[in-house]
């Protein structure tokens, strides 16, 4: 069970569509619920990466970001991490800053 909210006992088991490892071996998931991505750290716990939680589209950093049903993960050789965000029929880039651009959104 993977709780980033320990107090409000909030979990992710039933909102993750997709997880992938960067090359520090962190955990990345993808929140299609929530429209966030997270990292998971081992023996440090979960952080947000990006997505403010609200359904919509905007490049940003971190929380700034907005994502609308974000699915599919993928690494570059770089730790950059590509997001499927399904809704808005775009592929989002994730630095391992945390700073979302666009890679390309279907017209």
């Amino acid at each position: 069970k993977i709780t980033p909210n320990k107090a409000t006992g909030e979990d992710l088991d039933e909102v993750i569509y997709e997880t992938r490892f960067n090359s520090k071996g962190e955990i990345y998931l993808s929140d299609f619920k929530r429209h966030k991505i997270w990292k998971v750290i081992p023996d440090k716990g979960v952080e947000e990466v990006a997505g403010n939680g609200q359904a919509g589209y905007k490049d940003g950093k971190g929380v700034e970001a907005q994502f609308n049903y974000p699915t599919g993960l993928a690494f570059d050789g770089q730790d950059n991490l590509y997001v499927a965000d399904k809704k808005n029929h775009a592929i989002r880039k994730v630095t391992p800053d945390g700073v979302v651009t666009t890679v390309y959104k279907q017209p």
